[in-house]
C-alpha cells in the first residue's frame, strides 16, 4: 500500500508539476505511414507485434473463456514530430489499435516513465528529465480494440525512441506485451555561421526540409536548451518565439541593438506550412569589440594647475576601457559627470595621451569645481574614433590646438553641434573631414564662435551635412578669418537661418558671389556680417537665390530677419543695386548699414522691390561718408511707419532728401503725414533723429523738429 501511495505521489508530481515543463513542438510528417502502421492494414496474424503471454497468471478475465492474449496492430509505432495523424481525432493524436480477449482494465506505460518512476524521480539536472512521447505516459484502458493517445510535440531535433509496455490490472508487475515507439525529429533551423559588428550580428541560417517559417528568441542569459524545449511543449507554449519570419524572406537574420563585446544566446523554433512549431535549436553569438581605430584619443597636459591629474570630460552613460598612457587600464560601466573619471600620474612626462574604447553619450567640460582646470588641460584630440557620441561640447577649452578628421563616424548620431568648439582660441585650422559623417546634424549654432585663432575654413567642411537648418553664429567672432570659400554651404539646401554667421570676422575682406547659391530656403540673415570691419565690397546677386521673406515668429518680429545685416562694416564703400531685389515680402530693414562709415553713395533702385517694408530704423545711422542718395530711394515704400535715426549722423549728405512725386508735387518723408496724402501713405509714427546732423541737405531747414513731429 505504501508503494502505491508513493507511486501515486510521483505520478501526481510529474503530471501536475513537471509535465508543464516538458512539451515542445515539431512538424507532422509521415501521417499516412503512421496510419498504416497503427491500423495494421490487412496483415496476417504472423505480422502482428509481440503476443507473448509471458508473466500470465490466473486471475485474468477473458471474453471467450480462453487463454488471455494481446496483439498490437503493428510491429512498431512511428509518431510524427507534431501534427495530424488522422483529422478525425484532432492534432497530435492517433488511435492506438490492438486486439485482446482480456476484459479487465489494462495498464499502459512508457518504459522511460516506468524507469523514471522506479528511480523515485531523482534527477541531478533538468537534462536528466526524459522527454515523454505521450502526453500521458501512464494510462489505463478498458477497450478491447483501441484507445486514443495524445502525443507531445517533439521540440528536439533528433528522434525520440521508447517502448510502450502493457500490464494486467491485477498483475502490475507482469508485462503482457510491448512495442517499440519512435517519434520523428522536429524540423529545424540552424545557424551555420555569423558576421559580427559592434552592435549587431548577421546570422546565416540553414533549414531542414519542410520548414516554412521560424521564430527567434535571443537573450544574454544562458538558458539550457532542454528547458526552452520543455517550456515550448507545455500546452504548445511558444510565447518566446513571437518574432516570426518566413523562410522565403531569406536565409539571413540580423540581431540589432546589441551591446559591444557581449555574448548572446539565440534560440530558433522552426514552423511548418500548417503553422505548427517544431524543433528548437540553440547557438551563441558574440558581438565585435572596437579596435584601435575606434578609440577616442585625447592629449592632456600634466601641470601644477591640474596637479598631474587628468579629468575626463565624459557625461552620461559610459561603458568601455580607458588606457591612461602610463601602463594602467580600467573598465568603466556607469553614469558619470564631467570630471568624475580621473587619474593621477607619478611620471615626469609633461603630456599624456589617454585612449577610450567603448561607448559614451556626451563630451563636456561643464563642472563648477574642476571645469576651468579641464579647459586648460586638453591639448588636442588625436583621434575621434567611434564612441556612439550624442553630444560634443568643448566650449572654452583654450588649450585645444588641433582636432582631426572624423574617420570612423564618431559624429554620425550627433544632431546639434551648438557650442562644440566655441571659445577654442588656440585652434588655427579645421580639418576638411571633421563633419564627414555628421549626416544627422541639423544645428551648427555657435560651433566655432570666438575661435579667434582660426584663419581659414575648408570648402567641403559642411558638404555632407544636408539636414542642417541653422548656421546661426557659426563663425561669430572669428576675428582672424580672412576669407570664406564660395562652396562652403553648397550642399546645405535646407538651411533657413544664418543669424550672426560671420559677425565679428573683422579681417574678412570680401564675400564670394555664389556663397548662398543653393540656399533657397534661407530666410533669417540678421546681423550676418555685423562688425566685419574690413569688408569693402558686396558682390552682385549675393542673395538672388534666397527667397527671404518676413518672419512670423513674434519673438523675432521686433528686429526682423534682415536687421543689422551689415552694421558696423566700417570699410564698406559700395552696395550693389540688386542686393534686396529678391526680398519682396520683407517688412523690416532696421540697422541695415548702421555705422558703415566708409559708404559714400547708395545705388538707384536699391529698394524698388521691397514694397512691404515698414521699418527703416537706423538703416543708415552713422554713415558719415555718405554724400548722395537717390531722391527716389523710398518711392515704392508707401507703408513705412518707423524711420527713427534713419540718416542720423550722415553729416556728409548733400542734395535733397528723398521724396516721392504725387500729382506733380514733391512729397518728402517728413511730409507724408499731411492729411492730403492720407490715401497715399501710411502714417509715420516714429521719426526722431531721422535726419539729425544732416545739415548739408538742401532742404534741411524745412525738416520739422517740433513736439509731436521730431525729425532731427
Amino acid at each position: 500500500m505504501r508503494s502505491i501511495k508513493l507511486l501515486n505521489r510521483c505520478i501526481f508530481y510529474f503530471l501536475v508539476v513537471l509535465l508543464p515543463v516538458f512539451t515542445v513542438s515539431v512538424t507532422m510528417t509521415s501521417c499516412d505511414k503512421l496510419i498504416d502502421l497503427i491500423e495494421g492494414g490487412e496483415e496476417d496474424e504472423d505480422d502482428l507485434g509481440d503476443t507473448s503471454d509471458e508473466g500470465y497468471e490466473d486471475g485474468f478475465h477473458t471474453s471467450d473463456g480462453k487463454e488471455p492474449y494481446f496483439k498490437f496492430g503493428a510491429e512498431n509505432i512511428v509518431v510524427p514530430a507534431c501534427g495530424y495523424v488522422d483529422e478525425t481525432y484532432g492534432n497530435n493524436t492517433f488511435a492506438l489499435r490492438y486486439e485482446t480477449n482480456i476484459v479487465d482494465e489494462l495498464h499502459f506505460c512508457l518504459e522511460s516513465f516506468n524507469k523514471f518512476n522506479e528511480n523515485g524521480g531523482q534527477i541531478e539536472s533538468a537534462d536528466d528529465i526524459p522527454f515523454f512521447i505521450f502526453r500521458e505516459p501512464d494510462f489505463y484502458v478498458s477497450s478491447p480494440t483501441e484507445t486514443i493517445v495524445y502525443f507531445n510535440t517533439n521540440a528536439k531535433t533528433e528522434t525520440i525512441t521508447d517502448k510502450l509496455l502493457v500490464y494486467g490490472y491485477n498483475n502490475p508487475d507482469s508485462i503482457i506485451a510491448s512495442i517499440q515507439i519512435m517519434q520523428e525529429a522536429g524540423k529545424s533551423v540552424r545557424v551555420v555561421d555569423y558576421e559580427k559588428s559592434i552592435n549587431s550580428v548577421v546570422m546565416n541560417l540553414e533549414a531542414s526540409e519542410g520548414v516554412y517559417a521560424y521564430g527567434i528568441y535571443s537573450t544574454e542569459d544562458s538558458i539550457p536548451l532542454s528547458e526552452i524545449q520543455r517550456e515550448a511543449v507545455n500546452d504548445n507554449n511558444y510565447d518566446r518565439f513571437m518574432n516570426i519570419r518566413l523562410l522565403e524572406e531569406g536565409n539571413t537574420y540580423e540581431l540589432e541593438g546589441l551591446d559591444e563585446g557581449k555574448k548572446y544566446f539565440v534560440y530558433i523554433a522552426a514552423k511548418d506550412k500548417f503553422d505548427n512549431f517544431s524543433g528548437i535549436t540553440q547557438t551563441s553569438v558574440t558581438t565585435d569589440v572596437r579596435g584601435e581605430e575606434h578609440e577616442l584619443r585625447m592629449k592632456f597636459a600634466l601641470t601644477s594647475l591640474n596637479e598631474n591629474t587628468v579629468y575626463l570630460p565624459f557625461w552620461g552613460n559610459v561603458r568601455g576601457y580607458i588606457t591612461w598612457g602610463d601602463g594602467s587600464e580600467e573598465y568603466i560601466d556607469k553614469y558619470v559627470y564631467p570630471g568624475d573619471i580621473r587619474h593621477s600620474y607619478k611620471i615626469s612626462s609633461q603630456e599624456v595621451v589617454v585612449a577610450f574604447r567603448g561607448s559614451l553619450e556626451k563630451i563636456s567640460m561643464e563642472n563648477q569645481r574642476v571645469g576651468s582646470v579641464m579647459c586648460k588641460s586638453l591639448l588636442s584630440i588625436e583621434q575621434w574614433g567611434d564612441t556612439d557620441l550624442l553630444e560634443l561640447d568643448l566650449e572654452d577649452v583654450v588649450t585645444l590646438e588641433s582636432i582631426p578628421d572624423d574617420l570612423c563616424g564618431a559624429f554620425s548620431d550627433i544632431k546639434s553641434f551648438e557650442n562644440s568648439f566655441k571659445g577654442c582660441t588656440s585652434i588655427t585650422s579645421i580639418p576638411s573631414g571633421l563633419f564627414s559623417y555628421a549626416i544627422s546634424a541639423t544645428d551648427f549654432e555657435s560651433t566655432f564662435e570666438d575661435c579667434t585663432g582660426l584663419t581659414e575654413i575648408p570648402e567641403n567642411l559642411f558638404a555632407n551635412c544636408t539636414s542642417t537648418r541653422s548656421f546661426d553664429q557659426v563663425f561669430y567672432g572669428c576675428s582672424n578669418l580672412e576669407m570664406i570659400p564660395e562652396k562652403l554651404f553648397y550642399n546645405n539646401s535646407n538651411v533657413v537661418s544664418m543669424q550672426y554667421a560671420f559677425s565679428g570676422c573683422s579681417k574678412l575682406v570680401s564675400i564670394p558671389a555664389g556663397l548662398f547659391k543653393n540656399n533657397t530656403y534661407l530666410n533669417d540673415i540678421k546681423c550676418m556680417f555685423y562688425r566685419c570691419s574690413s569688408l569693402k565690397t558686396i558682390p552682385e546677386g549675393l542673395f538672388s537665390s534666397c527667397h527671404i521673406s518676413y518672419i512670423t515668429d513674434i519673438q523675432h518680429y521686433q528686429y526682423g530677419n534682415l536687421y543689422g545685416l551689415f552694421t558696423d562694416c566700417t570699410s564698406l564703400e559700395s552696395i550693389p543695386s540688386d542686393l534686396f531685389s529678391n526680398m519682396g515680402n520683407v517688412d523690416n530693414m532696421g540697422a541695415l548699414f548702421r555705422g558703415c562709415s566708409s559708404l559714400k553713395a547708395l545705388p538707384e533702385g536699391l529698394f524698388d522691390n521691397n514694397k512691404n517694408v515698414t521699418f527703416f530704423e537706423d538703416a543708415f545711422n552713422g554713415c558719415t561718408s555718405l554724400t548722395t542718395i537717390p531722391v527716389t530711394l523710398f518711392d515704392n515704400q508707401r507703408k513705412i511707419v518707423k524711420v527713427k535715426n534713419l540718416f542720423n549722423g550722415c553729416s556728409s549728405l548733400t542734395g535733397e532728401s528723398p521724396y516721392t512725386m504725387i500729382d506733380g508735387k514733391k512729397v518728402h518723408l517728413y511730409e507724408r503725414n499731411n492729411p492730403e496724402y492720407n490715401t497715399q501713405f501710411i502714417e509715420i509714427i516714429e521719426s526722431v533723429g531721422a535726419f539729425r546732423g544732416c545739415n548739408k541737405l538742401d532742404d534741411y531747414d524745412n525738416i520739422p523738429n517740433e513736439s509731436g513731429n521730431y525729425w532731427k
